[in-house]
């Protein structure tokens, strides 16, 4: 029979549609503090957060130029704020198409909380195997001190994955890059893996270190397609089935508020 625990961790995978979020960190000072795309937060007003979506890149083509595509993600923001969602933490990394005055420019217009990333989107590219560890840290952590891009918009978490619990030499080299600059910044590292392997389920499998997200890519109409209610895919589906399988209300406000609040305040 299967716990409400493992049900818990089970329904990590069943709420991102193509992907397992695990939350991993190395040593962490407890700042409180976590960097959005607007600066510095205190991780006490993070909120409800969905800790996995991509909404800080500019599908253009898609929507008839810049303009139009920032009008549509505003508001898709705002309705995902009116469903009382207060922040996103956006794990579109530099391999892509990542825009990130775009993504401070969506934050700023519509009110969302949105906290950027580095690290690497989805498999690491075997490229990485002609960098040393050190290389592939160094960015990292010039991403979070110094700004991401040519901006002084620093990234507040750090994002890797990994294919299946077998590494690749090029994924194993990224997440030790990933444990060496969260240790240095005290930044905490997000995982990701193919739902379909279950993988999420060996590197979490806690209820105080589950989080719930959609994996919703802003202007993708296939994933529109499969998950029409996009950003509120959590609140509309997942957390009502979770209540009527008698998950308590309490246990939810963990999951969706204490969790990222400890996991980003280093408590």
């Amino acid at each position: 029979m299967t716990t409400r625990r493992e049900f818990l961790t089970q329904a990590v995978a069943a709420s991102v549609a193509t992907s397992c979020v695990g939350a991993g960190r190395a040593h962490q000072p407890s700042t409180g503090v976590v960097q959005t795309v607007l600066g510095p937060l205190d991780a006490s007003k993070l909120g409800f957060t969905l800790t996995h979506e991509h909404v800080c890149l500019n599908p253009q083509e898609r929507f008839g130029g810049r303009g139009r595509s920032v009008a549509k993600a505003v508001d898709t923001l705002k309705e995902a704020r009116d469903a009382r969602v207060n922040t996103i933490v956006d794990v579109t990394a530099f391999d892509v198409g990542r825009d990130i005055r775009f993504g401070q420019e969506i934050s700023r217009k519509s009110g969302m909380q949105i906290v950027a990333c580095t690290g690497q989107h989805l498999f690491a590219p075997e490229s990485a195997n002609a960098r040393a560890v050190q290389q592939i840290t160094e960015l990292f952590i010039r991403e979070i001190e110094q700004g991401i891009e040519d901006t002084d918009i620093r990234a507040g978490v750090i994002k890797v994955a990994a294919r299946s619990a077998a590494m690749t030499p090029a994924e194993a080299k990224v997440f030790r890059a990933a444990a060496r600059a969260s240790k240095a910044t005290g930044v905490p590292v997000q995982t990701h893996t193919n739902s379909r392997e279950r993988g999420g389920e060996k590197q979490a499998g806690f209820v105080n270190q589950v989080f719930l997200s959609n994996d919703w890519q802003f202007g993708d109409i296939e994933r529109d397609t499969i998950n029409p209610d996009g950003l509120l895919y959590t609140t509309r589906k997942t957390i009502p089935y979770l209540r009527q399988i008698g998950v308590t209300d309490q246990e939810i406000w963990s999951i969706t508020v204490e969790n990222p609040r400890r996991f980003f305040g280093g408590t």
